[in-house]
């Protein structure tokens, strides 16, 4: 899943990341994957076209600390709250197109 971060025609459309530590662990292993074409280490260009959200300050935090700013934060700290919260602007975007 990760490998398609780095095809610009296949990446998802939205990350989203439940706790810190998943932050730190998606873009540690995302730097360390070997794509050709691409040194190795972390390219936020990568993640060009990617929406980026969290569950609360300190996993948006653990996110900046990336150089990366999210898109979205949810402020109810659980996967349900995130999926709640962030069901409405979705649903607006998705309408309005």
């Amino acid at each position: 899943a990760l490998r398609r971060l780095s095809a610009p025609d296949t990446h998802p459309d939205w990350l989203i990341f439940t706790s810190a530590n998943a932050v730190h662990f998606t873009l540690e292993r995302f730097s360390a994957l070997n794509v050709p074409g691409r040194a190795r280490g972390f390219d936020g260009r990568a993640l060009a076209g990617v929406q980026l959200a969290v569950i609360g300050k300190a996993t948006g935090e653990a996110l900046q600390s990336w150089h990366l700013q999210p898109d979205f934060t949810a402020q109810t700290a659980s996967a349900a709250g995130l999926a709640a919260e962030l069901a409405e602007p979705l649903t607006c975007a998705r309408n309005a197109s």
